[in-house]
């Protein structure tokens, strides 16, 4: 147990990765372990001794805990007071009860009453600073409640493929991944520019095509029917598609990188371009 807490490595970032949920699981599991022995000590749940020291000892889970604490610390600041509490106890174990292994000790080896009822109280104090940090919303420019809204309104207007991205790009970002969810989420825009390409040019585009390339030969298309009066003036969403893609350079090259904020950003340009190309495919 301790080795594979040790050898997880937890990302440094503000964010919950699968690296970071196995460790933060099994303190979990350690502290609720140790909460219900301390409790056990205290005389309110059924009494049965409660050994501190030795193997599946109650030092041995609160120090597991520790490690993944005192790592969760380098990201939340708030958890290094937590690590420190914990190895108040581990001194204090260490110091009043003795090693059940031991020949002959005149320290106690089960856990004391006295003890137990401020243990209890401390460990549960921990968990909640622990669900505290897991609480706190990822998302940056968004209220990750109406973004969820927003992520549900949208799949509606989706093909399955489509649903799919959307989901996968909405589960990146608000777990802070922020790169591949913006690419994931940049397939969604391309693929509905790609259907209004197909309706207002008639054909599918040449392989290859990208959300930039479409939307110049829109505007193209668009300039040669204002020139011949079919048009009076140039479609906003094609100059809206147009700046994203050209100002904005979205996902343009392999080496590009989103942070969080810009992620979000690719989120609320592909929600428009959801919303505004649904309505004129439906007319």
């Amino acid at each position: 147990m301790t080795k594979n807490i040790l050898s997880t490595e937890i990302i440094e970032n503000d964010m919950v990765s699968h690296n970071e949920i196995y460790p933060v699981i099994r303190m979990i599991w350690n502290l609720a372990y140790a909460h219900n022995m301390a409790l056990t000590a205290t005389g309110i749940a059924p009494s049965f001794p409660i050994v501190v020291n030795g193997e599946k000892g109650l030092r041995e889970y609160i120090g597991a805990s520790q490690l993944v604490v005192e790592r969760l610390a380098t990201n939340y600041p708030e958890m290094s007071k937590v690590s420190n509490e914990i190895q108040k106890w581990i001194d204090k174990f260490e110091n009043d009860y003795g090693d059940p292994h031991a020949r002959l000790s005149t320290k106690p080896l089960d856990l004391l009453r006295r003890d137990a009822i401020p243990l209890a109280k401390d460990v549960a104090k921990w968990f909640e600073k622990t669900y505290k940090i897991y609480e706190k919303s990822n998302t940056k420019l968004l209220n990750e409640k109406e973004f969820t809204k927003s992520a549900i309104e949208l799949a509606k207007k989706l093909d399955n493929r489509e649903k799919r991205d959307l989901h996968d790009g909405y589960e990146c970002i608000v777990n802070n991944i922020p790169t591949p969810g913006a690419m994931i989420l940049y397939r969604v825009g391309e693929s509905m520019v790609r259907k209004f390409y197909v309706k207002e040019i008639g054909h599918e585009p040449p392989e290859g095509s990208t959300m930039g390339s479409m939307a110049k030969e829109l505007r193209e298309k668009q300039v040669k029917e204002m020139e011949s009066g079919a048009r009076t003036k140039p479609d906003p969403l094609v100059n809206y598609i147009l700046y994203q893609t050209e100002e904005r350079n979205l996902a343009q090259h392999p080496e590009r990188r989103f942070d969080q904020t810009e992620a979000e950003e690719v989120f609320i340009f592909v929600k428009r371009l959801v919303n505004d190309i649904h309505e004129r495919l439906e007319k």
